[in-house]
């Protein structure tokens, strides 16, 4: 092989990729790319940006760059600019996508990226406690029984190596289709936290209330936990036609507490994420219920889910930048 060729085409030609397809590809791009430069024309994808209208989408309808609400449905439409940047990110995260379990699954990937940043190649296997601890993991004192109050939400972001990530953003993605389509994102947001909070609880009432133990802990397994309870409890609504899903369902359950048991994780975040999840598919599937003023209890619960994260968030970083030249890698 050349040793022209960049260092990433050596390296694939050692893993068996073929070169020179990929050679010849890259070429091919390159040829489109410099003949769309010399005769400036747009690609096709992104030609809609000098288009001079918004399309609505609520409704779908066409409306001029200026208007400020839609001409079909009234609704309002965002400025020119604010549309332009909304729908290009819109090719990355479609409208259908779940957005609230989505934001949770890149939030874990990013406190994952920063714990590398910590601890190097051993944060993909065997992170240190210190830098798990400095990013949000929730440690119970069995002594004095104290800790740091963001931490009940701030650790079911944080992951201690590459499979436990894995293993919950998997997990997470499978359990979506139920629980955010049939919700909506703001009403999972709530079944998130509520989730998040029964892990915490079950977790400080297991290991210090009833053995006394100290425990340190982390990993969205909790909450997805409560994603799973409020998909049984959702398939269970549903009679006969949700009953397969609902064995698979009963599978996946199994399945964690297997895990956590022969690999020492913690089952009573899993049972109490389970359980507040169920109690929020009760809530939400519960027959006659009301309407409008149930509606205004979930936005209601949405903005105090909301405000909770986001205090946490704060304090942790706030505890992050305070203690972070006490670390290892910056002294």
């Amino acid at each position: 092989m050349p040793e022209s060729d960049p260092i990433y085409l050596r390296v694939l030609e050692r893993l068996g990729f073929n070169i020179t397809r990929m050679r010849w590809k890259l070429l091919k791009f390159e040829q489109r790319r410099e003949s769309l430069k010399h005769r400036k024309v747009m690609p096709e994808r992104l030609r809609w940006l000098g288009y001079g209208h918004k399309i609505c989408r609520q409704c779908g309808a066409l409306n001029d760059k200026d208007a400020g609400n839609c001409c079909r449905c009234k609704s309002r439409l965002p400025s020119l600019l604010g549309y332009r940047v909304g729908r290009f990110f819109g090719f990355m995260i479609p409208q259908s996508a779940p957005l609230a379990i989505l934001t949770f699954f890149m939030l874990s990937v990013f406190v994952f990226g920063a714990n590398f940043l910590l601890d190097g190649f051993s944060a993909i296997f065997s992170p240190s406690s210190k830098a798990l601890f400095l990013l949000g993991g929730l440690y119970i004192d069995g002594g004095t029984g104290q800790f740091n109050w963001w931490r009940v939400m701030t650790f079911g972001v944080v992951h201690g190596g590459i499979i436990h990530i894995a293993f919950n953003c998997y997990a997470m993605t499978v359990l979506s289709g139920t629980s955010e389509v049939n919700l909506g994102p703001k009403r999972t947001l709530v079944l998130i936290t509520v989730s998040q909070l029964g892990a915490a609880f079950a977790t400080w009432y297991w290991y210090l209330q009833l053995h006394g133990e100290s425990v340190f802990t982390m990993g969205a397994s909790g909450w997805v936990s409560g994603l799973l309870g409020y998909a049984l409890v959702y398939t269970w609504s549903l009679g006969p036609a949700g009953a397969r899903y609902r064995s698979q369902l009963v599978q996946w359950g199994i399945y964690i507490l297997l895990f956590g048991f022969f690999m020492g994780a913690n089952n009573a975040a899993h049972i109490g994420g389970a359980l507040a999840g169920a109690v929020v598919g009760y809530i939400q599937n519960r027959p006659a219920r009301s309407t409008k003023a149930e509606d205004w209890a979930w936005d209601g619960a949405f903005w105090a889910c909301t405000a909770i994260w986001l205090c946490c968030f704060a304090a942790q970083a706030l505890y992050f930048a305070q203690h972070i030249g006490q670390f290892g890698m910056t002294e």
